[in-house]
């Protein structure tokens, strides 16, 4: 007598296990609890902070000659931002810009902060851009500080 054939399994089976695998092996490697999980992450976007930290300081010091604009709680991880020496160009061009046409500011102002992005790539900086529309004014915000920063050591303070 032969033996019966379980019936194929289905595709939404099939995923099923998959999931399952993959939840298991998620647990093996993070450990059961979620805080644990957590803990792991933040002491990973530490590490890529600090390694960035590391690596720019041969510039200048941090928030006078680089800034890093941190995206961890957003999954993005970091963005760091050198001014050049067109920053007081650069400053001028936005003050103008304010004070015309908003299409005209908010073009200058992606342009200017794209030119000041040094970490990471401009291509993933891009994609993180459009998955998040505030960035390109988070950093704006951070290249003005930057400006700000170099006006005051130019003054002695």
């Amino acid at each position: 007598m032969s033996e019966t054939q379980a019936p194929p399994k289905t595709p939404a089976e099939i995923l099923a296990e998959l999931e399952q695998l993959v939840a298991e092996r998620t647990v093996a490697v993070k450990g059961e609890d979620p805080e644990t999980a957590r803990k792991i992450e933040d002491a990973q976007a530490d590490l890529e902070y600090l390694a960035l930290v590391a690596k720019f300081n041969q510039l200048g010091k941090q928030d006078h000659a680089y800034t890093i604009v941190d995206l961890t709680a957003h999954g993005q991880g970091f963005v760091v931002l050198v001014i050049n020496e067109r920053a007081e160009l650069h400053r001028r061009m936005i003050q103008q810009a304010a004070k015309g046409d908003d299409a005209i500011f908010d073009a200058k102002a992606t342009e200017i902060v794209r030119e000041c992005v040094k970490h990471p790539a401009l291509d993933v900086y891009d994609a993180v851009a459009s998955k998040l529309p505030a960035v390109p004014n988070i950093c704006l915000m951070a290249v003005q500080d930057l400006w700000g920063a170099r006006a005051k050591i130019r003054r002695g303070k």
